[in-house]
């Protein structure tokens, strides 16, 4: 995960703490199905910069946690990110992020 960090962002982070257990997701194409495991971190940013990886990366921004909650995303992904904000404000408030 640190490593894919810095691959896809440019970031060197550290890892925090796991916010759940993972999550497997199924989804039906015309083209055919796939299934995505989400194992969602929290990281903190300890070096690097900015450079988005132009094959993985389509936009890379700051956002807060309520701002992220109003994104587009996958279905499910609202609900996972509510389930797992308790945990996410505690890390938080327990490592001064």
């Amino acid at each position: 995960m640190i490593k894919e960090c810095k691959e896809e962002t440019g970031f060197d982070v550290e890892l925090v703490g796991q916010l759940s257990a993972p999550r497997v997701k199924s989804f039906e194409y015309d083209s055919g199905s796939c299934q995505f495991y989400i194992i969602p971190f929290l990281c903190k940013p300890v070096g690097g910069e900015l450079d988005p990886s132009d094959e993985e990366v389509l936009e890379a921004q700051w956002y807060s946690y309520d701002e992220a909650l109003e994104l587009k995303k996958f279905p499910g992904d609202t609900e996972t990110m509510e389930a797992i904000r308790p945990i996410y404000e505690q890390l938080v408030a327990e490592h001064n992020l």
